[in-house]
């Protein structure tokens, strides 16, 4: 009876150590089913023999279309081959993988997952099958991408303040010897006979100090520090008055083709900064060009709205002028196009281009509040995009007309330079013009001579930047002894420098250094006259 007695409490143990194994199988198993990562087992040749429901919402697939597939028929396009490599030889040898995969769904849309795959040993330690656990990072991954993509922009900001920088900060003593030699240089040819020799020697520092002052332009548009008058502008006009020369510049052999979108908005923008962006971006396609090819000009409308998917993740929702500059030329390889607009960089031989052509187009656009985008594939030629936010309820500035040859006059000017080779520059072209001038290279001086004579100057020509005080700050305290005062203010310093000074970048009594005598009498007699 004990012995009876003993085997059925055993046989009960049994079947509740049964019971037990089986409610662990069975919640085993439905912490699988639910799990929220993606399962899935093959056996030792890669075939699928079991996946859970997450494995289906993630793919797309229905168990009927994976059961007895390899995995492979989930491979994505991005994860290089070695990483199979090393994942096989790994799982392989009876050690865990752990890594990320980029894997196609059924529609073939690509996603990323962080995977774990491991053999899978029967009792006597030998590998029966491979699990796979894998955990979807997509969302992950395009944060990943966004945020190197943002790191990326910002060390070209960096690159672009630095050079901004060291631009603004030589830009002035640099342009006040550039307005020193052109215009010593042109007051001596003026003397001199058309036969004489010293002319053409003259002609030639006048060149080379022109390409000085236009490669500074460059720098300063370049780092947006460019003095800039915007105008309202219809690109198609703009577009159209410097078609000609763009065709000069490309030569016989390539086909220049213009597209103009009808009704198309207008933009604000410095007229001169659009000749920069189609000058610059049609040499650059030209160079592009071996032998003979099709250059394509085009505006449009656009409109980005705030969920459009194709709108560029560095452009404001709103609307746009779009103009673009196609060409058929050899186009570029990847790691051109992450340098195309860096300053200084360029893909020609050494001697044959100065790398700043595109970087210059890049600031006049960011300085606009535009985007300039490019895209090219090798051997099958280059489009760049710049869209110009639309200028609404404004009218088309109108054209100037041709203006007449400077003249002079007999009013008393009030010159204040603290460069002494400038002042005596300005005293002697001036003073050839016919006007009287009193100089000063100090601001204090200034101050006193106006308190003296403020009743005889008629217009006040001053330096923005000076020791002690600003041109702006003479202005203002000259017009406090003489009302009727006019002023022209001028500065070899970027627009930014010189619009902390008091002086907006629009203002008509302007003057931007270097500039020539010429010029210099011109705006003198349109400042007297308005």
């Amino acid at each position: 009876v004990a012995g009876a007695s003993l085997d059925v409490t055993d046989r009960r143990r049994s079947q509740q150590a049964l019971r037990e194994s089986e409610e662990r199988l069975a919640q085993l198993s439905r912490a699988v089913e639910q799990s929220p990562a993606s399962i899935l087992i093959t056996d030792l040749d890669g075939r699928i023999e079991y996946v859970n429901p997450k494995f289906l919402e993630v793919t797309g697939y229905a168990a009927t279309e994976v059961l007895g597939r390899n995995p492979s028929l989930l491979k994505g396009g991005k994860t290089p081959p070695e990483v199979y490599a090393e994942l096989w030889s790994t799982i392989s040898a009876g050690k865990e993988w752990r890594g990320e995969l980029c894997n196609k769904r059924k529609d073939g849309a690509e996603f990323w997952e962080l995977a774990s795959i491991s053999p899978i040993t029967d009792g006597e330690g030998r590998t029966t099958h491979y699990l796979a656990i894998k955990e979807e990072i997509t969302g992950r991954k395009l944060a990943e991408a966004e945020r190197a993509r943002m790191e990326s922009e910002l060390r070209q900001a960096s690159k672009m303040e630095a050079v901004g920088q060291l631009a603004g900060g030589v830009a002035h003593d640099f342009n006040n010897m550039l307005a020193v030699i052109l215009s010593y240089a042109d007051v001596a040819r003026a003397g001199l006979d058309a036969q004489d020799p010293l002319r053409q020697d003259l002609e030639e520092i006048l060149s080379a100090a022109r390409r000085s002052a236009d490669l500074t332009q460059q720098l300063l548009a370049f780092s947006r520090r460019q003095a800039v008058v915007p105008q309202v502008l219809d690109l198609n006009d703009a577009i159209s008055g410097q078609q000609g020369m763009i065709t000069r510049l490309i030569g016989e052999d390539i086909a220049l083709s213009v597209s103009f979108a009808p009704g198309l908005w207008n933009v604000r923008v410095d007229p001169g900064q659009i000749a920069q962006v189609l000058i610059n971006l049609a040499v650059n396609a030209r160079d592009a060009i071996a032998n003979g090819g099709q250059i394509v000009i085009e505006t449009a409308n656009v409109v980005w709205s705030t969920d459009d998917p194709a709108r560029p993740v560095d452009l404001a929702p709103g609307e746009y002028v779009r103009l673009s500059v196609r060409d058929t030329g050899v186009g570029m390889d990847p790691a051109t196009l992450e340098r195309i607009f860096e300053p200084f960089f360029t893909t020609k031989p050494e001697g044959r281009g100065t790398g700043l052509g595109l970087s210059t187009v890049y600031g006049i656009v960011k300085q606009n509040e535009g985007l300039i985008q490019v895209s090219s594939t090798r051997g099958q030629g280059t489009a760049f995009t710049v869209h110009l936010p639309r200028s609404v309820g404004e009218r088309p500035t109108a054209r100037p007309r041709t203006s007449r040859p400077a003249s002079g006059g007999c009013e008393t000017i009030l010159v204040v330079e603290d460069e002494p080779q400038l002042l005596r520059l300005a005293r002697r072209v001036l003073e050839s013009a016919g006007y009287r001038v009193i100089t000063a290279q100090t601001p204090d001086e200034a101050c006193r001579i106006a308190e003296d004579r403020a009743g005889e100057i008629d217009l006040l020509l001053s330096d923005v930047v000076m020791p002690g005080m600003s041109g702006k700050q003479i202005q203002e305290r000259i017009e406090g002894l003489n009302p009727r005062l006019r002023t022209v203010l001028m500065s070899g310093y970027p627009a930014d420098i010189v619009s902390e000074r008091g002086v907006v970048e629009a203002d008509a009594s302007f003057l931007a250094k270097p500039f020539s005598p010429e010029a210099l009498v011109r705006k003198i007699r349109e400042t007297l006259e308005n």
